[in-house]
């Protein structure tokens, strides 16, 4: 939830903006790096599937879209990252049942 009062909206932001930077950060280290070993290369392209699924879906959104402007993107990162159009991870009607009876009664 993200709170009644603007405190706690404060820090549920400030909570998801250090959750999106720990998943960020490692692409920094990871990124000047795959230019020097392919499989570095490749753990990079890895980890970035990885970071944007567990980021949640408007960033999956923001990616799938992206990967269908091959005129402002690289053909590598829409072939690699079209992954999240054609082969995504779901989950149970159960769970978005207990997520809306929570939310919404």
């Amino acid at each position: 939830q993200i709170g009644n009062t603007k405190l706690q909206r404060l820090g549920t932001a400030i909570n998801r903006i250090i959750q999106l930077s720990v998943l960020a950060t490692p692409m920094a280290i990871m990124g000047p790096m795959s230019y020097f070993s392919d499989s570095m290369h490749r753990h990079s392209w890895e980890y970035s599937l990885w970071a944007i699924e567990q980021a949640g879906p408007t960033a999956i959104k923001w990616v799938q879209w992206a990967t269908t402007r091959q005129d402002l993107f690289s053909p590598e990162f829409c072939q690699y990252f079209g992954k999240l159009r054609d082969d995504t991870r779901g989950h149970a009607w159960k769970a978005t049942e207990k997520i809306l009876e929570e939310d919404l009664g």
